[in-house]
């Protein structure tokens, strides 16, 4: 979607709404938009796995599934600012029918809906609204077979759009964020197996694939991030206020 205004896909009632200008105007300061992936990317390239310089890749595992890439110390965004949407890759053909129009998207079998309803089917319900993510990763660390079985697909699923970025992007670092990434190991392995059955040899050895440290700081970290990149690069977005002191 273009700068400050969101994706009539996605939200179609905020289609004809420019958030940025919106705020521009009513704050009479400089606003700055990007979603979530973006400004994970971000933060992870200056303050977590990407600090040392190189180019990465950050997907954010949530309701959506978003990726932010950056290239040469930059949020790489694309021509129409929709680079990124990892999660609208087909990885089934003989999937569910996605928002988007398309069949077996990846959100529609790893998103955090698709999650929980596998979770409902094979751990139970606990409690009306049944397992949650935060249950899915507590059943996962308490060796629950049926959250194991579940984090074990999603990382083969995972591993399919994640096999071809490597051999597209060959970033230097993959880091994966949202809640469930906080099993840490018990996604990334079953996700390394799948991704080596698909990505070229090469792309896989200069590609680590990680979790992040930032967690659930990392996007508003990035937002924070964005700001002062962009107050660094022009001062005059934020000229400097000229306190008076008493003689």
């Amino acid at each position: 979607a273009a700068p400050g205004k969101m994706s009539p896909l996605i939200l179609p009632a905020w289609k004809h709404v420019d958030v940025k200008e919106w705020f521009e105007t009513t704050f009479d300061m400089p606003v700055f938009v990007d979603n979530d992936a973006n400004l994970g990317a971000l933060s992870e390239c200056f303050w977590g796995a990407g600090s040392g310089g190189e180019d990465l890749t950050y997907i954010k595992l949530a309701t959506g599934i978003g990726a932010g890439h950056i290239i040469h110390g930059d949020v790489y965004r694309g021509a129409g600012g929709m680079a990124g949407e990892i999660g609208h890759i087909p990885v089934d053909s003989n999937g569910p029918l996605c928002v988007c129009g398309l069949r077996g998207c990846l959100v529609t079998l790893i998103g955090s809906t698709a999650l929980t309803e596998r979770a409902r089917e094979l751990m139970g319900t606990r409690g009306r609204k049944g397992p949650t993510v935060r249950d899915l990763v507590e059943g996962a660390r308490t060796g629950d077979a049926a959250a194991k079985q579940i984090i074990d697909g999603m990382g083969a699923y995972l591993g399919i759009a994640v096999g071809g970025l490597l051999n597209l992007l060959n970033p230097a670092i993959v880091v994966l964020g949202g809640e469930i990434s906080s099993v840490g190991e018990m996604l990334l392995d079953p996700l390394r197996a799948s991704v080596r059955q698909r990505a070229l040899s090469v792309s896989m050895a200069e590609t680590r694939i990680v979790t992040s440290v930032l967690g659930e700081r990392a996007i508003a970290v990035g937002a924070a991030t964005l700001v002062l990149q962009a107050a660094l690069r022009d001062r005059s977005l934020f000229p400097t206020q000229n306190v008076g002191r008493s003689a």
